[in-house]
C-alpha cells in the first residue's frame, strides 16, 4: 500500500536500503561457524524462508505457505525448549502471528491486508526464530556441527 508518495527513482533506493538492511541483518545474526548447531540451521533456514516470501516484488496470499516450515520449527521450539519461560513466550509469538495471518480471512476489511498483516506475521515469525538462534538454550551452547565419528563395522566382530 503507497502511504507516501515518492517519485521512481526515490523508491528504488528505499527498496535497495531496505533490502540492503535486510541482507546485513540476516549476515549479523548468523552464528559463528564454530557455535553453529543442527538447531541453529534450522532457525537460519527458517529465517530464510521468511525472508524469500516477503522478498519478491509481488507478493501474494500462496507465497506465504512457504512459512509452514519456520512456524514448524517454532511449534518445536515451544514444545521442547527446556526453559518454560521460552516455550510460553514462543507460543504466544505463534499465536499473534496466527491471528495476524487470520486477518485475511474475507470477512475482514481488505485495508488489513493493504497495511500488510501477513507481512507483520511474517516479522514476527522471523523475530522469534532470530531470538532463538541468539540465545540457544544452555546444552546447545556447547556443542558445535562436527562430523559424526564413522563407527566401525569391525566392533565385536571376531573374524
Amino acid at each position: 500500500m503507497n502511504l507516501v508518495d515518492i517519485s521512481f527513482k526515490a523508491a528504488n533506493w528505499v527498496v535497495l536500503a531496505i533490502s540492503l538492511a535486510i541482507g546485513l541483518g540476516f549476515v549479523a545474526v548468523m552464528p559463528a561457524r564454530s557455535k553453529t548447531t543442527p538447531r541453529s540451521n534450522a532457525e537460519e533456514l527458517g529465517i530464510l524462508f521468511c525472508l524469500m516470501t516477503v522478498a519478491s516484488p509481488l507478493a501474494r496470499q500462496y507465497y506465504f505457505m512457504w512459512l509452514f516450515f519456520p512456524i514448524t520449527i517454532l511449534m518445536h521450539r515451544a514444545a521442547y525448549d527446556p526453559r518454560p519461560a521460552v516455550r510460553m513466550g514462543t507460543w504466544a509469538t505463534l499465536a499473534i502471528a496466527g491471528l495476524l495471518m487470520c486477518l485475511s480471512f474475507p470477512v475482514f476489511p481488505k485495508d488489513l491486508q493493504a497495511y500488510g498483516n501477513n507481512l507483520a506475521a511474517t516479522a514476527v515469525i522471523a523475530g522469534t526464530l532470530v531470538w532463538h538462534m541468539l540465545h540457544p538454550p544452555w546444552e546447545c551452547e556447547t556443542k558445535s556441527l562436527s562430523p559424526p565419528q564413522p563407527k566401525s563395522d569391525m566392533q565385536g566382530n571376531t573374524s
